[in-house]
């Protein structure tokens, strides 16, 4: 990745506010106007209002968590994603995690069936089960 500058002419004052303001975030001045300019690309406007929290503590916590989602997406090739993406790709990872529990569950019920001596579902039965494991995902 090429880097290059940008250079802009500001009031002194204006300037101290803006590093001052990006201190107290958490983040470089580099880093807040880069996250700007990207969120603007890819949302084609003006995007976002960050606004001071007094509180420090949640201040560290949330740069931590966001520098690790910054790296994790960035991990996984993803960092152009857009926001519809993103969600798409959550809905379809949570619609995965809920098939696996209600397989885990359909298990677990044959084993119990299983352990107890009783007779073994039939194909209809499985079949039935599965449906109502499906339906009660969507």
């Amino acid at each position: 990745m090429h880097e290059a500058n940008i250079s802009i002419r500001l009031e002194k004052t204006l300037k101290e506010r803006f590093c001052n303001l990006c201190s107290s975030l958490g983040l470089s001045t580099t880093s807040a106007i880069t996250l700007f300019i990207r969120a603007a690309l890819r949302e084609k406007k003006i995007p976002f209002e960050i606004a001071v929290d007094e509180n420090q503590e949640w201040r560290e916590k949330a740069a931590k968590n966001f520098e690790g989602m910054r790296q994790s997406v960035a991990n996984a090739g993803m960092q152009d994603l857009s926001l519809d993406e993103i969600n798409a790709e959550i809905k379809a990872a949570r619609k995965e995690r809920r098939i696996q529990e209600g397989l885990d569950a359909f298990r677990q019920m044959r084993e119990i069936v299983a352990s107890s001596g009783a007779m073994e579902p039939t194909i209809d039965e499985i079949n039935q089960e599965i449906k109502a494991v499906r339906h009660a995902i969507r």
